[in-house]
């Protein structure tokens, strides 16, 4: 019982992590349209340091992070397995999320200076969850 709720609590936490990159990069592309206020700007630093805190929390203290991020001499034939099946799995999100995340912004008509001004936040934010992504996986699934 004790180790279901451990779990729970671990996939809870990947779920918020999810919502907080979901809404910080949502908060920022309105920003981009309405202007960055000081509650925007406040808000987008209180998401930014929830960030963090979640890398810390589910990528560093768990080690899944040097797990995920280890040369693939230095891991045991269970290690392989199942980092290869995070990163399978974490790639077909990855890859479904992205066309979507693009289809998105296409359907939305945002105006060129948005998207623009937006890009290296983008690009940031997709490098982010490209990287932290196996390790959200390994944490739910282990």
């Amino acid at each position: 019982m004790a180790q279901n709720n451990g779990r729970t609590a671990r996939r809870l936490r990947v779920c918020i992590n999810v919502l907080v990159l979901l809404l910080f990069l949502g908060q920022f592309f309105i920003g981009q349209l309405e202007g960055f206020t000081s509650w925007r700007i406040g808000t987008l630093l209180g998401l930014l340091v929830a960030i963090v805190w979640y890398f810390f929390e589910l990528h560093v203290r768990t080690g899944f992070w040097k797990l995920t991020h280890q040369r693939v001499d230095d891991l045991d034939e269970r290690e392989i397995e199942v980092v290869h099946d995070a990163l399978r799995i974490a790639y077909s999100i990855f890859t479904i999320g992205a066309i979507l995340l693009m289809g998105l912004l296409l359907f939305l008509h945002l105006p060129s200076d948005v998207l623009y001004g937006s890009a290296a936040i983008l690009v940031a934010w997709l490098l982010y969850v490209a990287h932290t992504l196996p390790g959200m996986v390994l944490v739910w699934r282990e």
